[in-house]
């Protein structure tokens, strides 16, 4: 799917009919984050597959960073892992009362991916980011409001 979403965020920024980018979730999550089972099934490859799905994930952020239209991303259920940098890469952001925000990357093995590292600690400082990180803390809409990474907080659907 990254694959797809990194292809889908270059087209709109290189197409000059697109004069604006909204990017949500379909279902109960934004995106819950690469899938660590399929890593699982694939042990022998795990390491390639990793590998490709983070410099996916770095592309779509990479893109929305220096895309020159307004990129808006609605966030809806969960945002987690890889996901969590582009999610939060928009110019503008919104949440639904349901959404909620976490870092399981230490809990799994892994570092923070995706931009993660870089957006979190702009928008609202280290210590909160290491709290994200390294305290494996879940944000709900509201506190994403109270700390910075939405801009609004609206009802579901």
């Amino acid at each position: 799917m990254a694959t797809e979403l990194n292809q889908a965020v270059k087209n709109a920024a290189n197409d000059n009919s697109v004069e604006c980018l909204i990017i949500t979730g379909n279902g109960r999550a934004f995106s819950s984050g690469g899938d660590v089972n399929e890593m699982g099934e694939h042990l022998p490859r795990a390491g390639d597959l990793f590998y490709d799905l983070t410099e996916q994930i770095h592309a779509i952020f990479s893109t929305i960073l220096k895309m020159e239209k307004p990129v808006i991303n609605s966030l809806n259920g969960i945002v987690a892992g890889g996901s969590l940098g582009f999610a939060l890469a928009g110019d503008y952001r919104i949440a639904s009362k349901s959404a909620k925000i976490l870092s399981a990357h230490f809990k799994r093995g892994f570092v923070p991916a995706g931009g993660a590292t870089y957006i979190l600690p702009r928008l609202i400082g280290l210590g909160r980011t290491q709290a994200l990180f390294f305290g494996g803390k879940t944000l709900d809409s509201e506190e994403m409001l109270e700390w910075g990474l939405v801009h609004e907080v609206v009802k579901d659907n």
